[in-house]
């Protein structure tokens, strides 16, 4: 019962969460067993730590410090998700020795986004509550496997049938936006509206020049 409890009130909680989108987003980037396996290895982690440490976490690690984190890790990616396919080849080649795999990458981008999030907190609360740690956190890891995947083959299914030039580019502002709204979240001084609207006006004009000015 408490299984099937934690699992139903986690997939609800993840169905339009930002880590759903991040993984429809992924899509465009990574392969299926790439996804697959950096989900599956993210979304166990995250469970342990909500059902073993639950609320103590906050003393361990400095959730706005992981937060800021995650938003420049985000910008990352989104500028990375934008870059030209030559770019990309010739990064490659130059970096080849020091590529992480990539189902390393999609766990750490999981991992960072879901950190102190909301399904997490959810886990703790019903292990405290249901009594019951191993069905919470089974019922929690397949919940929320379940619908980032949901979020992942979404993005797949988009990939062929849009132009992936254009996929690329709605991953990459994904990506984007949500670094930018998790640093606002995070940073104190971005919370001011005049320097956040600078920042976003900054963000944005780099995106262009990269993507479309060179172009011209």
């Amino acid at each position: 019962m408490a299984l099937i409890k934690t699992l139903f009130f986690v997939l609800i909680a993840e169905m339009g969460d930002k880590t759903q989108l991040l993984a429809a987003a992924l899509a465009s980037k990574y392969k299926v067993r790439d996804a697959a396996v950096g989900i599956f290895i993210a979304t166990v982690l995250l469970n342990i730590i909500a059902v073993l440490l639950g609320s103590s976490i906050g003393n361990l690690i400095p959730m706005n410090l992981v937060q800021i984190i995650t938003g420049v890790l985000f910008l990352a990616f989104g500028f990375m998700t934008l870059r030209d396919e030559e770019e990309e080849e010739e990064e490659e080649i130059k970096e080849t020795k020091f590529k992480l795999p990539n189902f390393v990458v999609v766990a750490l981008a999981f991992f960072l986004a879901e950190l102190g999030d909301k399904t997490q907190i959810m886990a703790f609360t019903l292990a405290a509550q249901l009594k019951s740690p191993i069905s919470v956190l089974i019922g929690s890891i397949i919940g929320m496997f379940i619908a980032d995947s949901i979020g992942f083959l979404f993005g797949r299914f988009a990939v062929q049938k849009m132009p992936e030039h254009y996929i690329k580019i709605g991953a990459g502002i994904v990506f984007i936006a949500f670094g930018l709204l998790t640093l606002y979240q995070s940073v104190a001084f971005l919370q001011n509206p005049a320097i956040f609207g600078l920042v976003i006006v900054v963000i944005f004009l780099a995106v262009y020049i990269m993507k479309f000015k060179k172009k011209q």
